[in-house]
């Protein structure tokens, strides 16, 4: 294995831009932030105003050289409770799309709004800011005029907008930063959740496989392969390659296959660390293959197949014990992945034959449903599920399929996507969503006008392998601008945003 030295945390140039001329737009009035967003040019933002927390600060009382002192010390910072910004439409503009959603509701409209920066000069600059959650009062009458460089504009109607969040997405640098001999299949970030320690965003990686002959993969680095990983020792059995991992601050849930493929594999394993992996300990007597560890609150969910029929197995005590559960949609099947909606609390499963079910918490254990029959066409196999946000999801699979419900399930559109092969893996939120094929990554966002659009490697660069896995950072409010991915060859390649602080 060697060591490629590259360290993106360290890209973007010196010096940021002097000015930023960005274009409004709003979600789609159907496909919400995930359609083609809706063009406002000529609209004018003002800066925002917050609306701030009080801080809070604790005095102590000490004893210095004799004497009681009063310290005080700020506990928590003041927080941003939301944004209020003005918008004001232009007098060129008989009827705008935003004004009509404001105008139709009488207490003011809510809706995802976009600041999007296309940097002609560099696209290393590009980025927007999303207005999350704005919600628009009806428009008064206004006279005011707005300089865009050169250009003066009447302002003829003003609305004043509230926003719940801003959150930056920024074009994104992919490159590969580790190349082994053995296969890997699987790769998560690695999430810190001790209070206070040092531990930067998203800079610690786990990723796993093996040769299936002699050699399990187990590599952890804290710093995105810029120095050497520690192996792990996880004591499977070394003819297996690990298939999946779950992370949870100092938890990790490793499974192993015989083979990475769940419909030809025909013994699994599965070992749990409580301490990020310096002991180990292999569940007794569990032979199914898992392929995808979920948590749902203070439940751990395991899906796969006993390679006849589909699995599912919960842990309330952080995967010491398992317990199985019982279901006739589970009837000769194989699920391949899992993903989670927390508000909900539903847990959203795909198979190998091409099956969507879908189970929530009920006695202690799951309530499994099949939703199938609701899905478009007939795919002939699913391997990626993906929640972007409440009753949000994405699935896609064999020749290209993905399909996109916005209520749960119950109702789905199919995007168009670049590409007529297998899709392994989507992730993401609203904000970016990407997907993997053997061979490249697509992603959408702002930026694309939110179309698929298949993503290049830094130039020069390239991977041998094929993919095998695709994650997205989980510890930081902009998460969607860090992406990991893995290759059969035993490559990682991330991605990271070109420039944070421009």
């Amino acid at each position: 294995m060697a060591n490629l030295n590259y360290y993106p945390a360290l890209w973007g140039p010196e010096k940021g831009l002097d000015s930023k001329d960005y274009i409004l737009h709003m979600e789609h009035p159907v496909d919400g932030p995930t359609g083609q967003p809706v063009n406002l040019l000529g609209h004018a933002l003002t800066s925002p105003a917050q609306n701030l927390s009080d801080a809070l600060q604790v005095t102590q009382v000490r004893l210095r050289g004799g004497k009681v002192i009063p310290i005080t010390r700020v506990k928590r910072p003041a927080q941003e409770l939301s944004r209020t910004y003005t918008v004001g439409f232009p007098s060129h503009a008989l009827w705008s799309p935003l004004q009509q959603r404001a105008f139709q509701q009488i207490i003011g409209c809510q809706s995802d709004l976009y600041l999007i920066y296309p940097c002609p000069e560099d696209r290393i600059y590009s980025h927007w800011q999303g207005l999350r959650n704005a919600t628009i009062n009806p428009p008064i009458e206004s006279t005011d005029v707005i300089t865009n460089n050169e250009d003066t504009n009447m302002i003829e109607r003003t609305s004043e907008i509230q926003v719940e969040e801003v959150v930056w997405g920024w074009e994104l640098g992919f490159l590969p930063v580790y190349a082994g001999t053995d296969e890997m299949y699987a790769i998560t970030f690695l999430n810190e959740d001790c209070a206070g320690c040092d531990f930067s965003v998203d800079q610690g990686l786990l990723a796993v496989g093996g040769n299936g002959t002699d050699a399990l993969v187990s590599l952890l680095t804290d710093d995105r392969f810029g120095s050497a990983p520690t192996a792990l020792t996880t004591g499977l059995t070394v003819t297996n390659v690990i298939a999946s991992v779950f992370n949870e601050g100092d938890l990790i849930v490793v499974s192993a296959l015989d083979d990475p493929d769940i419909v030809t594999a025909t013994a699994g394993q599965l070992a749990v660390s409580s301490d990020r992996g310096v002991t180990w300990k292999i569940i007794a007597g569990f032979t199914d293959g898992i392929t995808k560890v979920v948590q749902l609150g203070g439940l751990l969910i395991a899906v796969g197949s006993d390679f006849t029929d589909g699995v599912i197995w919960v842990s309330t005590d952080k995967g010491s014990t398992w317990t199985e559960v019982d279901s006739t949609a589970l009837t000769t099947i194989e699920l391949t992945n899992a993903a989670v909606d927390s508000v909900t609390g539903k847990v959203y499963m795909v198979s190998a034959t091409g099956e969507l079910l879908v189970a929530r918490p009920s006695g202690g254990g799951l309530s499994v449903s099949d939703l199938t029959a609701n899905i478009p066409g007939a795919p002939a196999s699913l391997a990626g599920v993906c929640v972007l946000r409440k009753d949000h999801l994405v699935i896609a699979g064999a020749a290209g399929y993905l399909a996109e419900s916005r209520d749960g399930g119950v109702t789905w559109a199919q995007p168009n996507v670049p590409t007529s092969a297998a899709i392994l893996k989507v992730v993401g939120t609203v904000d970016r969503t990407a997907f993997i094929t053997a061979a490249n990554i697509y992603q959408r966002n702002p930026m694309t006008n939110q179309e698929f659009k298949l993503v290049t490697l830094e130039s020069g660069l390239t991977v041998s392998g094929n993919y095998t896995d695709l994650v997205m950072g989980r510890n930081d409010f902009a998460a969607f601008n860090y992406f990991a991915a893995c290759t059969d060859a035993g490559e990682v390649v991330i991605g990271t945003p070109f420039y944070p602080n421009a």
